[in-house]
């Protein structure tokens, strides 16, 4: 089959604590999208703090979805999707 896809996929937003800090963090979620491409659920897998948790729920909860389909046909769909919070040489790193 072939997977769900974002239509919009909405970016989260660096937390201003964790970009202070210098932290960066992976945020693991379980999504839930039904045929129509709405998503259903989101689940927190794999926390990283330091408030990315929160903005990756935020971001996927803003963002739209085309639905998984077999044999071209639309289906309910569970992913994981990960989501990297990481500096980009900010500050001279």
């Amino acid at each position: 089959g072939e997977g769900p896809r974002f239509v919009n996929k909405v970016l989260p937003r660096y937390p201003g604590f964790a970009r202070e800090q210098g932290r960066e963090g992976t945020v693991l979620l379980m999504v839930t999208i039904d045929e129509r491409g709405h998503l259903v659920d989101v689940e927190l897998i794999k926390r990283a703090g330091s408030g990315f948790d929160e903005e990756a729920m935020r971001a996927v909860r803003r963002s739209t979805f085309s639905p998984a389909k077999r044999g071209g046909k639309p289906v309910l769909c569970r992913a994981r999707l990960p989501i990297r919070f990481q500096l980009h040489g900010e500050e001279g790193n």
